[in-house]
């Protein structure tokens, strides 16, 4: 008996390794495995199966997204239970794991109400970037309003920009170690041709900042030098290095993504996030302004004004306040830090509303040189790409007539700042020789496309 090739053969339950699936009303069993689904839907010449309301086309399950085809949850299931699996000598993941009802122990991600509990631990545990990019792949899921059909692209796409993010904060920190380490060693072996993809004038892929990531753990150890985090597994055979090219490659396909695109797109990025553990052991500070204070016959000291993006409860962020007579921490400084050690990764990682005086943050992440004008970065809040062009601003005394302008001047001064900062880290890295130059025919405009 053949079945109609546009209706989906339906699983009715799972129970003891074996599949229970009802075909033109006749019911069967067989072995809760691909390759018995496969032949299967081989002889009755039909290429979806159904389960509950989802619908699978059998060309897209493979062996590593097969044990998601019977779960009960479409979104965001396989990535929660692997990072709460990450994230278990948390206190508050302890707490969580420890109250699930027996009954629900072994599939608490199948229970809605549990499932986001834990999306909240995770949001809470992870670097301030990575689970503000986390928290919207979750809101995506979780998206009443769009039909399943229509969530799967943009739940897709999102995967591979939080993964693409998380490389990117990886090669910013081992770039600013190193650059930090040839500052004070100019005897440092480097490969300047490896480095120079990262100042390009077009933004990497995934695969090029897995490449780039494993070129700078390799420069760094043969350099003799401490890693800013516990050495990654970068084998190719290794988990994380296997998701990143299985993510390339679905990036690439030229077809219709379908749930099981989501479910293999969704294990790639658990794989990678718990492959670079550090994620959850760091929290961000972004320096908003650093103020000097002398007077006569008193110690000077520094007035420290900073925000930590950490979730805390209902918050997103601390404003914080810091009076002491220690050294100042550099200014614009955005860190990446836990209670031992602090990273500045600025100008990769940047809060330009630090640079223009903002009360609120504004994070952007370095992704190319717009040729020698200017920097491309990517804004976090706002999902997209901005430009900013250096100005050549002049930083010596001069007169002010409107705070307007005074405020414009400064912007213009720091946000030069930032670009030759860049300017200095390829000096430093590459060899010297590159300079950054105002366009004639280009407006002061930083970030001209708000």
């Amino acid at each position: 008996m053949m079945t109609n090739e546009n209706q989906p053969i339906l699983i009715q339950s799972v129970a003891e390794g074996m599949l229970n699936l009802q075909v033109d009303g006749e019911v069967l069993e067989i072995r809760n495995e691909l390759a018995a689904l496969r032949i299967l839907l081989e002889s009755r010449q039909t290429q979806t199966v159904q389960y509950a309301d989802k619908i699978y086309n059998i060309a897209h399950i493979d062996e590593a997204n097969f044990g998601s085809v019977t779960s009960k949850i479409v979104f965001n299931g396989i990535l929660v239970r692997r990072l709460i699996r990450a994230l278990e000598q948390k206190t508050g993941v302890q707490d969580f794991l420890r109250n699930l009802p027996s009954e629900s122990a072994d599939k608490w991600e199948e229970v809605p109400a549990f499932l986001q509990d834990a999306q909240v631990l995770v949001g809470q545990h992870f670097v301030w970037v990575l689970a503000w990019e986390l928290r919207r792949l979750f809101a995506i899921g979780k998206d009443k309003r769009k039909r399943q059909e229509e969530k799967v692209d943009e739940y897709i796409d999102h995967c591979f920009s939080t993964a693409k993010m998380a490389l990117q904060l990886t090669n910013f920190l081992l770039i600013a170690a190193l650059w930090d380490k040839k500052k004070q060693q100019e005897g440092l072996k480097l490969n300047p041709a490896q480095l120079e993809p990262f100042f390009g004038t077009r933004p990497l892929t995934m695969l090029e900042h897995h490449q780039l990531l494993t070129n700078l753990v390799d420069m760094l150890v043969d350099n003799g030098l401490e890693l800013p985090f516990e050495e990654p597994d970068l084998e190719a055979d290794g988990a994380l290095s296997k998701a990143v090219v299985r993510l390339e490659e679905l990036c690439s396909l030229n077809i219709a993504y379908g749930l099981a695109h989501c479910h293999t797109a969704e294990a790639c990025l658990a794989d990678l996030l718990v492959g670079l553990p550090f994620f959850n052991t760091h929290h961000l500070v972004t320096i908003k302004r650093v103020e000097y204070e002398a007077l006569r016959n008193n110690s000077p000291r520094y007035v420290k004004d900073f925000t930590i993006l950490e979730k805390k409860e209902a918050r997103e962020w601390q404003r914080m306040l810091k009076f002491d007579h220690d050294a100042p921490v550099q200014s614009y400084a955005l860190l990446f830090r836990n209670h031992q050690r602090a990273f500045n990764l600025f100008p990769f990682l940047m809060d330009y509303h630090a640079l223009i005086n903002e009360r609120v943050f504004q994070i952007q992440l370095y992704e190319c040189r717009e040729g020698w004008r200017g920097l491309r970065y990517y804004n976090v809040e706002q999902e997209c790409e901005q430009a900013m062009y250096y100005c050549d601003a002049n930083a010596e005394v001069m007169e002010v007539q409107t705070e307007d302008q005074k405020q414009a001047l400064e912007r213009d001064i720091r946000c030069d700042l930032a670009i030759k900062q860049l300017e200095d880290a390829m000096n430093t890295l590459l060899g010297p020789g590159h300079r950054f130059v105002k366009e004639a025919a280009r407006p002061s405009d930083h970030f001209g496309n708000i």
